[in-house]
């Protein structure tokens, strides 16, 4: 029982990266595109 706690923490940690790295890619990749777009 604790041992599947412990991987569905795992689990939820994971999606949280995923969620974030998407996140920060699209802020990164509009950045650009603003940056792009101007010059």
């Amino acid at each position: 029982m604790k041992l599947l706690t412990k991987y569905e923490n795992i689990q939820s940690t994971l999606t949280n990266t995923i969620i974030l790295g998407c996140v920060f890619g699209a802020l990164v990749f509009g950045c650009a595109l603003i940056i792009a777009t101007k010059i």
